[in-house]
């Protein structure tokens, strides 16, 4: 009777997860229908070879250049002189909190612009506009990130993280992710 109660939980959880995942699916081709339908297929089979391999790797280069976007941040950060003859204090942070740090970051970049089609090759979307959702979207990364840093910090980073250093991250990675699209 175990096994067979078991097997009816799991089978209802699996339907119902299924429907949920089915019903986000036909959301997303409702309201999303305009991204849709400039992006590219990654499961068609008449793509080329070439195609998907300059969709894999510019994901993974934007990714890396994310990552090398808070380490010149925190070195920009690090540096007391930008005004002349004014020391500003600059609160010490150790590797151990920036690695979970930049690693947050990453990871919240990568779903921000999954989430919104932005890793998929549109050809035929004009500059500006492909430039005006790089923008946007990673102006919405830079709230979300700022909030995710404040409302962890003690559980998850023990001392403040500058608010300088995500400031310079969202300048430096939205650039990078402007250039590396053209």
């Amino acid at each position: 009777i175990y096994n067979i109660i078991k097997n009816n939980v799991i089978r209802a959880i699996e339907m119902y997860i299924g429907k949920f995942i089915w019903e986000v699916y036909w959301w997303i081709l409702e309201n999303q229908g305009n991204n849709l339908q400039n992006s590219v297929d990654i499961y068609n089979k008449n793509m080329s070879r070439i195609y998907i391999q300059k969709l894999i790797s510019t994901t993974i280069i934007e990714l890396l250049w994310v990552i090398l976007a808070f380490f010149i941040a925190y070195s920009l950060r690090s540096m007391r002189d930008w005004i002349p003859y004014i020391q500003l204090p600059i609160p010490y942070i150790s590797y151990d909190q920036f690695i979970p740090f930049v690693l947050c970051g990453t990871i919240l970049w990568c779903i921000v612009f999954i989430r919104w089609w932005l890793y998929s090759l549109r050809p035929h979307t004009p500059i500006v506009e492909e430039i005006r959702l790089v923008i946007t979207y990673s102006f919405f990364w830079f709230f979300v990130y700022i909030g995710f840093i404040y409302l962890s910090t003690g559980f998850i980073f023990t001392s403040e993280i500058p608010r300088l250093i995500i400031f310079y991250t969202y300048i430096i990675s939205t650039i990078f992710s402007i250039w590396i699209r053209y």
